[in-house]
């Protein structure tokens, strides 16, 4: 299964080149309606991984440890406009690119229209790329959150892609050795679903009991566990929250979009 692994230890190491180009290339294959606009920007390759971590901790409303850090390896799934070569290019055909103006506000917003044609599938591309890695032996997280934040996003980085517009919307992060990740049971009773039936889901789903502690309401109280040569250790509570400090960031700011 693939797992959100929230923090990383000092030994983690990054996917071999051979691994990464196999998860681009599959991730890139998956089916869509469009293909304009889509990116995967590597922090690391741009040698802006701590920029990155910089940013995304400082801006954004995620469930993390500082060990995050230690994963050096992300592939943020990101929208930019073209270039005036392929609006000409593709003037007659069936698809074209979004007007350029759509991209001004550094903020696409969530209509019909680009969830069809493209979210949906930057969603497909980022989980097919988990999904390899994480075949390939690999520990992986997702981040979601990132789009909430597009013009933070460009005053941090506008300066690296020459003030070009870019939009952020979902980062997967890879590394050899998680410390932290979070779990409930509901999956692993799948192993035994009777799936049979003509309508199949979770139906006897049960909502995780999850609370905030007293006090203490950044950090999610809920199952924690440490992948160990394939399975899953706990870890105690007071481990991932006092020591490993595994919390959600930026409470107070995780409605705005800026």
């Amino acid at each position: 299964m693939i797992y959100q692994t929230v923090s990383f230890s000092e030994s983690s190491t990054c996917p071999t080149d051979e691994h990464t180009e196999i998860a681009i290339k599959n991730s890139l294959r998956v089916p869509t309606t469009q293909r304009f606009h889509m990116r995967i920007w590597f922090p690391h390759r741009a040698n802006m991984i701590d920029q990155w971590w910089d940013w995304h901790r400082g801006a954004t409303h995620h469930n993390m440890g500082p060990g995050i850090r230690n994963c050096k390896h992300v592939a943020v799934w990101c929208m930019v406009p073209e270039s005036e070569e392929v609006h000409v290019e593709s003037q007659d055909g069936l698809d074209k690119p979004l007007p350029d103006a759509r991209f001004r506000k550094h903020d696409l917003g969530y209509d019909s229209e680009l969830h069809i044609d493209y979210y949906t599938f930057i969603n497909f591309q980022a989980y097919e790329y988990a999904r390899t890695m994480t075949d390939l032996g690999y520990n992986v997280g997702f981040s979601s959150c990132v789009q909430g934040k597009p013009k933070s996003f460009n005053r941090t980085f506008g300066e690296h892609f020459n003030n070009t517009p870019v939009i952020p919307m979902i980062a997967v992060y890879v590394g050899t050795d998680g410390d932290v990740i979070p779990h409930t049971p509901q999956r692993d009773n799948i192993e035994d679903m009777d799936v049979s039936g003509e309508l199949i889901g979770v139906s006897n789903y049960k909502v995780p009991r999850h609370s905030r502690l007293d006090g203490n309401k950044a950090f999610p109280n809920m199952p924690y566990f440490k992948p160990t040569n394939g399975t899953l250790q706990k870890l105690p509570t007071d481990e991932v929250r006092d020591k490993l400090k595994v919390v959600k960031e930026n409470m107070d700011t995780s409605g705005r979009r800026d």
